[in-house]
Parts: C-alpha cells; structure tokens; sequence
C-alpha cells in the first residue's frame, strides 16, 4: 500500500542483537493536492512515538514499528484588500489556527477609511463573524475572507453660543452614505441669556430645522448647529405701583 503511494520504508531486516537499526520513511508528504495532503506524523511501536522520519536504535529484541501520517488542509486567508492578515498556510485536521488582520483599520485618505467588520468562511470548521482574532477548527479546506467597510467622518461644530458648548452627538466615523442620526442641545443658558437651537447647515437633513434629525453621509464633512439668543431674564426684580407701565427686558429674537 506504501509503495502505491510512492512511499519507501527502509531499514526493515534481520539484526544481532546490540546492532543498531536505522528505519527512515520517504518522502514525508503523500495523496498531495492543492488543499489537502498525508503528512507523515511519527513511528509507534518503540513504547514512546518517534516523530522524526528517520530513527536509530540499538536491537535487543524482535520490533515490530509502524508509522502514523496525519491528514493536512489548506487554510487561504484572504485580507480582503486591506492591511495585513494572518498567512495562508497547512494546519493538521483538528488544529485550532488563529486569524487575524492588524491593523483592523485603515486610512484612505483624510477623514475617510476602511474598518474591518468581520470574516466570512467556508469550510469545515470555519468562522464567520465579527471577531478579530478570531478562531478556527480545521475540518477541511478552510478559506477566510475579511470583510471591510467604507467610513466616513462626520464632524459637527456650532455656532451663535458664546461661554459654554452646546452638547452635540453624532460626530465620529460611520458607515459611507449612510444616514446618521445626529443631535444638538435645544436650549444653552449662559447666565440670564437662553439661546435656542435655529437649524443646521452644511449638509442635507432629513428637517434642517429639529435639533434632532439625520444627515445623508455622502462624503467626509463638517456640519454647523445654528444658534440663536432666544430671551434676557430681567437682571433685577422689577416693580411697580397699581396701573404704572412697565418695561421689562424679556426677548432678543434672531
């Protein structure tokens, strides 16, 4: 059955006892495909398995050896394009492998880039999701592909308030052209003066005018929250007689 295969056990025979045998098995890899091959694994028969292919010992007494091969499988790592991921390579059946790509994001140019979010497998033992690293049981031929996403970055900046910031969400990377959701604070005391949120700009809204809405993410951009003094609360306590007109300070309208 070996020398069907190609392989050549040498070193069988007759011995005195103290002499020295030496067995050796060529070649080492048998059955090779493109994805999968017999590799040899390690001689069993001398009490402890010997796992080179070519093995000496002295004989005091009959042997009987047997080699053992294990069955290898091709694992394609496919980066998907971008940085760099774990090398392709021969793992034994039953071996756990981890993949992985570093960096898992990377720049195309300013304020846009790809973010990895995620692997798509075939193969027995495989893996897909979002994980990285993430691991694999090799099953059969394995191929991992990693999967990237286009990112936009979306800044906001505001403008009408003096003295403090307006709360703001929705800044950061998301998902090329997509719609975002994004939010302003409706209303900023500083002091006796109350500015109210007027609109956005610098972008296409679904309502330009809510301080909650969503933006269309058609490439890297900045936004403005518009803002405006809405009123001035009275300094003082105001007051007057029964009937006398009073004139007090409530509005300062954009």
């Amino acid at each position: 059955m070996l020398r069907d295969r190609g392989i050549s056990v040498s070193g069988a025979g007759w011995f005195d006892g103290g002499d020295t045998a030496y067995i050796s098995v060529s070649p080492i890899v048998a059955d090779s495909t493109d994805t999968v091959k017999k590799v040899f694994d390690c001689w069993f028969g001398l009490g402890s398995p010997v796992c080179d292919s070519v093995i000496s010992f002295a004989v005091d007494k009959s042997e009987s050896l047997w080699a053992q091969w294990k069955t290898s499988y091709l694992v394609e790592i496919d980066n998907g394009g971008h940085s760099s991921a774990t090398p392709s390579g021969w793992y034994a059946e039953g071996e756990i492998v981890n993949i992985q790509v570093d960096p898992d994001t990377e720049s195309i140019v300013d304020s846009v880039l790809w973010k990895f979010i995620g692997w798509t497998g075939t193969g027995s033992g495989s893996y897909t999701g979002g994980d990285n690293p993430a691991q694999i049981r090799v099953g059969s031929h394995i191929t991992e592909t990693a999967q990237w996403e286009k990112q936009f970055y979306l800044g906001i900046n505001y403008t009408g308030v003096s003295d403090t910031e307006p709360e703001l969400d929705g800044a950061g990377y998301h998902t090329a052209y997509s719609d975002v959701d994004i939010c302003a604070e409706q209303f900023v005391y500083v002091g006796e003066v109350r500015y109210h949120f007027m609109n956005w700009s610098g972008g296409t809204f679904a309502d330009s005018t809510s301080n909650c809405t969503t933006i269309q993410l058609d490439t890297a951009k900045t936004i403005t929250a518009n803002y405006g003094a809405f009123e001035v609360s009275p300094i003082d306590t105001i007051t007057g007689s029964l009937g006398e007109t009073l004139y007090v300070p409530i509005m300062l309208y954009n």
